[in-house]
């Protein structure tokens, strides 16, 4: 390889008039050989403000004087001289071999252009020079030819120089020669693992039109050489003039087969280190374009085992449990992503791995069976997908929203409120299960809107629902608006890209949810995004095909009434504490066939205390199993219930506290008064918090929390 630092460090220097030639030759093929002059050379000697105040005239003047005359002035650089003699050649300047390459395929290009002429005046039997013209007959006749003679000159001159700088001459030698090489190499592993070495695109870097089974060959040399060994590889071939295709589908075909390699989990170590490599060859070499979805699904699979091969080394079972369940819904999502991404071998792999999963679980149950464990099966704090077993209740809420959305003239904006951890988040997750006639978006405000602007919103609000919606099968293939094309008119941008949401839906209406609205509506408030996109979402929730949905706390119904002109046809929609049923349901069978026992007062307990507070019931279950794995015990008594009180006040202070900081320092002050049984006149505030669930009335004119873990909380800490 050509050394290119020594002559990019002296090159500014250069006056060479015969350099631009080499310069102008190069931009005509478009392409040099990577290995004869580097681009990091080409970029500086284009850029030589000497060659371009030299006139064209002077641009044919040789290139051995302009080296010679260089050399003598560089004498002492003995590594620069070395550098520019070697790119010259010891023997002459016909040692070039691109530069003799593109001279003899235009020197055929004119030979074949006389041959067609030659053939054209036959043709016509025409003689020009010796015949004389004795009639207007004969003049004709020869006009004629003329003209034929000319356009056939010009046509056949054109088809030869176009033909000789794509390669059209040579083309069907290549295409032979590699059907060659990769009938051999398919069946002879030693030859394919040298097969590269003598492919056409050594001898040719300036193919450019694609070579069949060029990416099979490469293929079959990729595989059979050391892993460490392929990036040289794909990288020349993406650099290549016409066959970064065969890169691109060489990169997809490693990836499947690193991917199918692994036996178990801990071989997907091996695979994530694979891809890795892969992805980083394909960026470097930006075989992939704006096809950037396609590297995106490598990343996340990359992501997806990497995360795998560290289960088995996971401190307990329950930990594993926890990142198998997640990787599990990962590999879903992925699966449905590559089929609308068109790549739907990668279905497969996630189907591989998923049983992979499956697996290591058996092992890990079979070893908690033995060890008489229980396995957790109790998230609390976590929202529930549509997919979660765990999932209970709230039809409730199910058949309103179902009914508000059922009818399509029906202009009714929801507003979904409740007490903080009540299930707001799983509820909207079960949405595009319970309405499948509907495109439903599911915006997290809370972690999507980091912005302090207008544009930010909207690029923001855009990039949640592409992210969304590539999750969900039957996708629409949406981009997000990018931020630097929002610094004008963005709310008005996002209208038409909201109209394009709407047509790809193929008549079906859309669901907006907006989870933790609240958040919005603080920024609205602190003027960080303008007031009109509350109009603007107003006037989505009335356009022909949407419908809007507003969640939070109960703060976004304080919220709601200093902007009640954008929420006046909004329907309130209140998720409370879980039925009786649901709630016994869920404590006995979290999932079937599991094999903790329960004695009936110990689950009469368990509603007592958290008064159905689905937060609180996931939260106490979990710890009575952590409670009954330490005594090596299945079956749960009444007795046990008080053990997990201390537990759960330090497993979840955050929520605790949280909800206090959540209230008003009113709010505050009365519920101090009632968890210490002191009277409380009626107020504003009391019946707000009677409202919204807080408390109940008493016997005998008081009041009382109706989550008695509440109270105990609230006793202990006020």
């Amino acid at each position: 390889a050509l050394p290119a630092l020594p002559v990019c460090r002296r090159v500014h220097q250069l006056d060479v008039p015969g350099f631009n030639l080499l310069g102008t030759l190069n931009h005509v093929r478009g392409c040099w050989h990577t290995h004869r002059l580097p681009d990091c050379l080409i970029a500086q000697l284009s850029s030589l403000p000497s060659l371009a105040a030299t006139p064209a005239a002077s641009h044919t003047g040789s290139l051995t004087m302009s080296f010679s005359r260089y050399l003598r002035e560089v004498a002492g650089d003995t590594d620069l001289k070395s550098s520019l003699l070697r790119l010259h050649g010891r023997r002459g300047l016909w040692q070039n071999r691109a530069l003799l390459r593109l001279l003899a395929q235009l020197g055929l290009g004119a030979l074949f252009m006389l041959l067609v002429g030659a053939v054209v005046a036959e043709w016509f039997n025409t003689t020009f020079l010796t015949d004389r013209i004795y009639d207007w007959g004969r003049v004709l006749r020869t006009v004629a030819v003329g003209v034929a003679g000319g356009v056939a000159f010009g046509v056949a001159g054109g088809v030869a120089v176009g033909s000789t700088l794509i390669g059209l001459h040579i083309y069907p030698l290549w295409a032979m020669w590699t059907l060659a090489q990769w009938l051999r190499a398919r069946n002879d592993p030693r030859y394919a693992a040298r097969a590269f070495a003598h492919s056409a695109l050594q001898f040719d870097e300036l193919i450019q039109l694609p070579l069949p089974l060029f990416d099979r060959l490469a293929l079959a040399c990729t595989r059979v050489i050391p892993p460490a060994l392929r990036d040289s590889i794909l990288r020349q071939v993406a650099a290549s003039v016409g066959q970064g295709w065969a890169a691109r589908r060489v990169i997809l075909e490693l990836a499947l087969d690193d991917a199918n390699a692994a036996r178990e989990l801990a071989g997907l170590a091996a695979s994530a280190n694979a891809f890795g490599d892969l992805i980083a060859t394909a960026q470097a070499s930006r075989l992939f374009g704006k096809q950037t979805e396609v590297l995106a699904l490598l990343e996340d699979f990359a992501r997806v085992a990497a995360t795998l091969s560290q289960a088995p080394n996971a401190h307990n079972a329950n930990t594993a449990r926890e990142v198998l369940r997640r990787s599990a819904n990962d590999l879903d999502r992925l699966a449905k992503q590559a089929v609308l991404l068109k790549q739907p071998r990668f279905e497969p792999v996630a189907m591989h791995w998923q049983r992979l999963i499956r697996t290591y679980e058996a092992e890990i149950l079979s070893g908690e069976v033995a060890r008489s464990r229980l396995r957790p099966s109790y998230y609390a704090g976590t929202a529930l997908n549509e997919k979660a077993a765990i999932f209970r209740g709230r039809g409730d809420v199910f058949e309103l929203v179902q009914e508000v959305c059922a009818n399509p003239e029906r202009a009714e904006t929801l507003r979904m409120v409740g007490q903080p951890r009540m299930g707001k988040s799983s509820v909207l997750m079960q949405l595009p299960a319970q309405l499948p006639d509907m495109q439903v978006f599911y915006i997290d405000c809370q972690r999507a809107f980091v912005t302090q602007s207008t544009a930010g919103y909207v690029n923001a609000l855009t990039s949640a629902l592409v992210d969304w919606e590539r999750r969900q099968p039957g996708g629409l293939r949406l981009q997000a608006l990018p931020l630097d094309e929002l610094q004008t008119e963005p709310l008005l941008k996002l209208n038409r890209w909201l109209d394009e949401v709407s047509q790809r839906a193929r008549g079906r209406r859309v669901l907006l949810c907006f989870d933790e609205f609240e958040k919005i509506l603080q920024k609205v408030e602190s003027g960080v995004i303008s007031a009109e996109m509350l109009d603007q979402l107003r006037g989505l929730s009335q356009a022909k095909g949407w419908q809007v949905l507003f969640s939070g706390m109960y703060t976004l119904d304080d919220l709601a009434l200093r902007y009640a002109e954008h929420f006046k046809n909004a329907r309130r929609i209140k998720v409370g504490y879980l039925d009786e049923t649901a709630t016994r349901d869920l404590i006995e069978h979290p999932e079937p066939d599991y094999p903790l026992i329960y004695d009936r007062a110990a689950v009469d307990e368990i509603v007592r205390l958290t008064h159905c507070q689905p937060f609180l019931v996931q939260a106490m279950c979990a710890e009575l199993v952590i409670h009954l794995n330490k005594h090596n015990r299945k079956h749960a008594h009444a007795d046990d219930i008080p053990h997990l009180l201390g537990p759960l006040y330090e497993s979840y202070p955050d929520y605790f506290a949280s909800l206090k900081q959540g209230l008003s320092a009113a709010e505050n002050e009365v519920l101090s008064a009632v968890a210490h049984g002191q009277f409380v006149s009626r107020n504003t505030t009391l019946r707000r918090l009677h409202q919204r669930d807080y408390i109940a009335p008493a016997p005998n004119n008081t009041w009382r929390f109706q989550v008695p873990l509440l109270q105990h909380w609230w006793q202990a800490n006020t």
